[in-house]
């Protein structure tokens, strides 16, 4: 089950910003997009952009700012800790979010309280709980734009640079940024041609 913290998605209108960034990365790009129609899709981005926000400001007072957007094609993590979760239904692919070492020290010490002592289960556990929040959040705003999902639960990965696999979905990572840290959401999403035809 997944704990929303009692958040409620407010669903916005993508900024100049990230259209920006989405249309730069057409350019770069033209051939990775997850869209049927072939363009990258704002409105597969902006709900974890604006779920990310609300995470963040309500669980963590902390406003969360849009740096920017780039596509990707590696398939190695980039952060120190990873927590990814895989998505099904009418879209299919995966959302992970990094963390350099020293962020998520200082997004645990606001969450648990008190600074953790090393990356125990307990510390794991609570950065996956703030990916599900974030992504729990999102899949409220994907539903309101006619995309249902469903979320596997997260998982972490270590250490930096490890291997993963997004089976041939484009990836476009969002950079956001609080005074935690940098916090880079990879989002790897395309329509589900299945789910399409039925």
């Amino acid at each position: 089950m997944l704990k929303l913290g009692g958040l409620t998605l407010t669903q916005v209108s993508p900024g100049a910003k990230l259209r920006h960034a989405l249309q730069t990365c057409r350019s770069i790009a033209p051939t990775a997009h997850p869209g049927a129609d072939g363009r990258m899709r704002q409105e597969f981005v902006n709900p974890f952009l604006t779920a990310a926000q609300h995470v963040f400001k309500v669980e963590l007072g902390q406003e969360l700012v849009f740096k920017g957007a780039r596509m990707a094609d590696d398939t190695m993590t980039s952060e120190d800790i990873t927590a990814f979760i895989g998505v099904t239904g009418r879209l299919e692919g995966n959302v992970f979010y990094g963390f350099k070492r020293g962020v998520a020290r200082a997004i645990l010490t606001i969450m648990l309280g008190k600074p953790p002592s090393g990356m125990d289960q307990m510390a794991l556990s609570a950065l996956g709980e703030l990916a599900n929040m974030i992504s729990g959040n999102a899949a409220i705003g994907l539903a309101g734009a006619g995309y249902s999902t469903d979320l596997t639960p997260p998982t972490l990965i270590q250490p930096k640079g490890s291997k993963f696999t997004t089976l041939g979905c484009p990836q476009i990572v969002v950079d956001l940024e609080s005074e935690c840290g940098p916090f880079p959401v990879r989002i790897s999403l395309r329509e589900n041609e299945q789910a399409l035809a039925a």
